[in-house]
C-alpha cells in the first residue's frame, strides 16, 4: 500500500486532472470515473457504476474490436494507445486519444486497468481538413499550370496595354495639374498683393498662414505628379544649403491651426542639429509635413512633438533621424508594417471618420529612402506612437555659429510648465544658450522655488512661463509672482500652444510684455531673450504705463473698483492720497491712525492697504503686525514714509510689508508701485457685477463673507454669468458633503483623503472660498498628521461639516431648493 501522503497526492492527481479517467476490474466493469470524465462524457458517477463500457462508445465494433484488444494488452503489461471516437450522453460525438494501462496486486496479479482520455476533436478535423486541402492543392496546381501557359500566351499583348495606360495616364496628370495650377495662382498671386497692403499684424499672420498652406497645397500637386517618377526610379533631389530650424519650424506651423483646434500642445526640439547643412529642403519639409499632420490628425488630446538628432557624423556627411512622436491612441504592431503601403491605414474607421488615402506614408518613405535613408513607425496601443525619418544630409562649409552662449551665458532663467516633453526641450536650448536653469511643473511649485530663492538672496533674470497649466495658469503664476517680490520682478515671457486674442492684454496687466507661441524655434527664443534682457540684466522694473496712456490711465483700466484701504494721521496728506487714488478710479477707505486701521482691515476685504509708519499710539509697523496675524498673505501692504534709508526699509519688510513709497508721493511712482501690487482682475468683472441684473447678484453673494467674490471671478475670467452657474453647481454637488471624503474618513484611508482634499482645494478655489480652500491644501500636504495622525481625518472631518454648510448658504443666497446630488 503506498504511504498515507502519497495515497493523497494521487487521489488529489485524480481528483484534478482535466482529461477523462476510467478504472476497470478484471470483468471490464466501471469501477471509478474522476470529475474529468463527468465533465467529457457528460454522465454522473452513480450512472456508470458497474457497468461495462459500450455504452460511451459511438460504433459498438470498436468497443469488441480495438476496445477488447487494449484492454488485454494493458492486463498483459502491454501500453496500448488509440484514437476513437466516443458518444456523449446528450448523444454527441467526439474524438479521443486514449491509452491504458494495467493494475496489479501485491502478488503480481492483475486486478483491472485505468483509461485515460484525451479530447483530440479538434486536432482530428484539422487533420482531415488537411488531407482534404492536399488533395485540392494537387487538383488547383494542374489547373494552375495550364492558366499560366494561357497567361504567357497574353503577357505580350497585356505589356502594349500597359503602355497605352500609362500614356493616357501622364496626360490626365498634365490636365489635372494645368486646372489646379490656374486657380492656385490666383491665391498665392492675390496673397502676395494683399500682403501688402494689411498692417494689421493678425490679418497678416492669418494671410501668411494661407499663403503657406496654398504653396504646400501646389507642392502636393507636384508630389503627386512625381510619383511615377519616384516608382520609376527617375525622381531627382535638387540639393542647396538650408537651415534645419527652418524647415522644421515650417513644418510645425503647417499643422499649427489643425492642433489648437483640437487643443493640442505641439513641442519641437531642433536643438542638437546643425544649423546649416545640405540637402532637399522641399523634399524634407514634406515628409515632415505628412508626418506631423497625420499625428495631429490622429491625436485627441496630449502634444505632438517633432525632434531632431544627429544619428552619425563623419564630420563632412550627416545622418539625421526626426521623429514625430504622439499621445495618440497607438497602434496595434500587426498594422505596423502596412502602414507604409500605398492606401493603407491603421485603423479603417478612424480613416473613414479623419478622412485621407494612405498616400501620405508611402510617399514619406520614397522620400526618405531617395535621401538616403528609410522611415519606420513604433508604437503601444493606447500609449502613442514614434513615426521617423533617417535621412543623409552634407553639413554645410560655413554654416553661422549660434551666438547665444556668450551673450547669455550666466544669466539666471525659470521655466514653469506642466508638460514634461516641453519643459525639457525648453530647458536644454536655454542650456545650450549658456544660461543657469531651474524648471518647474506647476505653478505652485515655482512660487516655492521663487520664494526659497529670493530668501536665499538669489533672483532670477527671466521668467518663461506656459500659460495653460492645471491650478495656477500661467497669467496666475506671474501675478503671483510679481505680489511676491514687487520691485524685484524679472522680466517675464508666456508661452502659448492657443491662440486667444485677449491673451495679450491679460499678460500686459500682470507686467509681461512678450508671449510666445508654441511650438518656439530656438531663433526666436534666442532674440526674445535678448530683447528683453537688453533692458535689464538683472532687475526689472515694475510694471510700466504701457502704450495705451499714462500710468494713471493703465491703473484705472486694469483696477478700476478695487478697494484701497488708506491709513494717513496728517489730514492734508491723507486728503492728497485719496484725491490721487480716486482720479485713478479706486475704491478709497481711510483710518487716521494704526488702531483704526486694524479694525478696519480686520472688518473688510481691501485689494491693497497704504500704511503710513509714523503714527501717534500704535504706528504702522505694529499696526502691520496686528494685521497680518489674521490678514490673507496675498493682500499687499505698501508703506508710505518720508524715512527713505535702507534700515528703515528693512523694518518695514520685517513687519509685514511688502514696499514702501517715499514721501512726498510722486504721483506716478505711486502709481507704479500699485500697478505692481494690485492683484490683477478678469477685464471689465467689477463692472460686469454693476450691470444690469448683475446688482441683485453681487448683493446675494455679499451676504456670504466666506465667499471672496472678487477672485472667484477672476478664476472664471470675469464672467458673471459663469460665476453664477459654477457656484449653483457647487450648492447642489456638495449640499451633503463631499462624498468621496466622506468615505476616505470612514474608511480611514489617508492617501484616498489626500486625494479627495486635493479636488476639493479646487473647487473651493473655484468660488472663492478661500479659507476652505487652504484648509483642504493642509489636509492635502498632509500637516495635521505632523503632530498627530488622528488629526487629519478630524480636520477632514471639519473640512466637510463646513463644505456642507457653505453649499447650504450659497443655495440659500441664489434661491436653490434642496434636490438630490448628482
Amino acid at each position: 500500500m503506498p504511504a498515507p501522503d502519497l495515497a493523497l497526492a494521487l487521489q488529489a492527481m485524480f481528483d484534478r486532472v482535466p482529461h477523462a479517467i476510467v478504472v476497470v476490474d478484471v470483468q471490464r466493469r466501471i469501477a471509478a470515473v474522476n470529475p474529468g470524465f463527468t465533465r467529457m462524457f457528460g454522465y454522473e458517477t452513480d450512472e456508470v457504476i458497474g457497468r461495462d463500457p459500450s455504452f460511451f462508445y459511438a460504433d459498438p465494433a470498436d468497443y469488441q474490436g480495438v476496445g477488447a484488444l487494449s484492454f488485454r494488452q494493458a492486463l498483459d503489461q502491454r501500453g496500448a494507445i488509440f484514437e476513437i471516437r466516443y458518444r456523449r450522453k446528450d448523444g454527441t460525438l467526439f474524438w479521443a486519444e486514449s491509452a491504458g494501462v494495467g493494475v496489479y496486486d501485491g502478488a503480481g496479479q492483475p486486478v483491472g486497468v485505468i483509461g485515460l482520455h484525451v479530447d483530440v476533436t479538434t486536432r482530428h478535423e484539422a487533420e482531415v481538413r488537411l488531407q482534404h486541402s492536399r488533395a485540392e492543392l494537387a487538383e488547383l496546381v494542374i489547373q494552375r499550370t495550364a492558366e499560366l501557359a494561357h497567361a504567357n500566351e497574353l503577357l505580350a499583348r497585356r505589356a502594349n496595354l500597359a503602355d497605352e495606360a500609362n500614356r493616357a495616364k501622364s496626360a490626365f496628370l498634365a490636365n489635372m495639374s494645368h486646372e489646379i495650377r490656374t486657380p492656385m495662382n490666383a491665391i498665392i498671386g492675390l496673397t502676395h498683393l494683399l500682403s501688402h497692403e494689411l498692417s494689421d499684424p493678425q490679418q497678416h499672420d492669418r494671410l501668411s498662414k494661407i499663403d503657406g498652406a496654398a504653396k504646400h497645397l501646389l507642392q502636393v500637386i507636384n508630389d503627386i505628379l512625381d510619383l511615377s517618377k519616384i516608382e520609376a526610379g527617375k525622381m531627382t533631389l535638387r540639393e542647396a544649403d538650408f537651415s534645419l530650424e527652418e524647415v522644421m519650424t515650417g513644418a510645425v506651423q503647417m499643422v499649427s491651426s489643425a492642433a489648437q483646434q483640437k487643443g493640442l500642445e505641439l513641442v519641437l526640439d531642433a536643438d542638437h542639429l546643425p544649423q546649416h547643412v545640405i540637402g532637399d529642403a522641399t523634399r524634407l519639409s514634406q515628409a515632415l509635413i505628412n508626418l506631423l499632420a497625420n499625428a495631429v490628425k490622429f491625436t485627441e488630446s496630449g502634444w505632438v512633438r517633432l525632434r531632431g538628432t544627429v544619428t552619425a557624423d563623419d564630420g563632412r556627411r550627416l545622418e539625421v533621424r526626426f521623429e514625430v512622436t504622439d499621445t495618440g491612441p497607438g497602434i496595434d504592431a500587426s498594422r505596423l508594417a502596412l502602414l507604409f503601403v500605398p492606401f493603407e491605414q491603421a485603423d479603417t474607421s478612424l480613416a473613414r471618420r479623419h478622412g485621407g488615402t494612405g498616400l501620405g506614408l508611402a510617399l514619406t518613405r520614397h522620400l526618405a529612402r531617395l535621401m538616403g535613408g528609410d522611415a519606420g513607425a513604433d508604437s503601444v496601443v493606447h500609449q502613442g506612437s514614434t513615426f521617423w525619418i533617417r535621412v543623409n544630409l552634407t553639413r554645410a562649409e560655413h554654416a553661422p555659429e549660434h551666438a547665444g552662449q556668450v551673450s547669455l551665458a550666466g544669466l539666471r532663467a525659470l521655466i514653469v510648465d506642466d508638460l514634461p516633453e516641453a519643459l525639457a526641450a525648453e530647458a536644454q536650448r536655454l542650456v545650450l544658450f549658456g544660461m543657469d536653469v531651474k524648471t518647474a511643473s506647476s505653478g505652485e511649485a515655482a512660487l516655492e522655488l521663487v520664494r526659497n530663492e529670493y530668501a536665499a538672496g538669489r533672483t532670477f533674470d527671466v521668467v518663461l512661463v506656459d500659460w495653460k497649466m492645471p491650478g495656477l495658469d500661467g497669467i496666475a503664476t506671474l501675478d503671483a509672482v510679481r505680489r511676491l517680490v514687487g520691485a524685484r520682478m524679472p522680466q517675464t515671457i508666456l508661452f502659448t500652444a492657443f491662440s486667444d486674442p485677449g491673451l495679450r492684454d491679460l499678460a500686459s496687466a500682470v507686467g509681461c510684455r512678450e508671449v510666445l507661441d508654441k511650438p518656439i524655434s530656438t531663433s526666436a527664443l534666442f532674440e526674445t531673450l535678448l530683447r528683453l534682457l537688453r533692458r535689464s540684466a538683472t532687475k526689472a522694473l515694475p510694471p510700466a504705463a504701457d502704450d495705451q496712456g499714462s500710468s494713471r490711465q493703465t491703473l484705472s483700466r486694469r483696477h478700476s473698483g478695487q478697494r484701497v484701504l488708506l491709513v494717513e494721521d496728517n489730514p492734508i496728506n491723507r486728503e492728497v492720497a485719496t484725491e490721487l487714488l480716486r482720479r485713478a478710479q479706486l475704491d478709497v477707505e481711510t483710518a487716521d491712525d494704526g488702531v483704526r486701521a486694524v479694525e478696519l482691515a480686520s472688518a473688510r476685504a481691501y485689494d491693497l492697504i497704504l500704511m503710513d509708519v509714523q503714527m501717534p499710539g500704535i504706528d504702522g509697523l505694529e499696526a502691520t503686525r496686528r494685521i497680518r496675524r489674521t490678514l490673507d498673505p496675498a493682500v499687499a501692504i505698501i508703506a508710505m514714509t518720508a524715512n527713505a534709508f535702507d534700515d528703515d526699509r528693512a523694518a518695514c519688510i520685517e513687519a509685514g510689508m511688502n514696499d514702501h513709497v517715499a514721501k512726498p508721493v510722486d504721483p506716478d511712482r505711486l502709481y507704479q508701485t500699485l500697478l505692481a501690487w494690485l492683484p490683477v482682475r478678469a477685464p471689465a468683472a467689477r463692472q460686469a457685477m454693476q450691470s444690469s441684473g448683475g446688482q441683485s447678484f453681487e448683493h446675494r453673494l455679499a451676504t456670504l463673507p466666506s465667499i471672496d467674490t472678487e477672485r472667484a471671478l477672476w478664476r472664471v475670467g470675469g464672467d458673471v454669468g459663469t460665476l453664477e452657474r459654477v457656484l449653483r453647481c457647487f450648492a447642489v454637488y456638495y449640499q451633503r458633503g463631499d462624498v468621496e471624503l466622506a468615505r476616505a474618513i470612514e474608511t480611514k484611508d489617508p492617501a484616498a483623503l489626500r486625494k479627495a482634499a486635493h479636488a476639493l482645494a479646487g473647487a473651493c478655489g473655484t468660488v472663492g472660498a478661500v479659507s476652505l480652500e487652504k484648509l483642504a491644501r493642509d489636509i492635502m500636504d498632509g500637516r495635521p498628521a505632523e503632530l498627530d495622525p488622528r488629526m487629519l481625518f478630524d480636520q477632514a472631518s471639519k473640512l466637510n461639516a463646513a463644505v456642507t454648510e457653505l453649499a447650504g448658504q450659497v443655495a440659500g443666497a441664489l434661491g436653490i431648493s434642496a434636490r438630490p446630488a448628482p
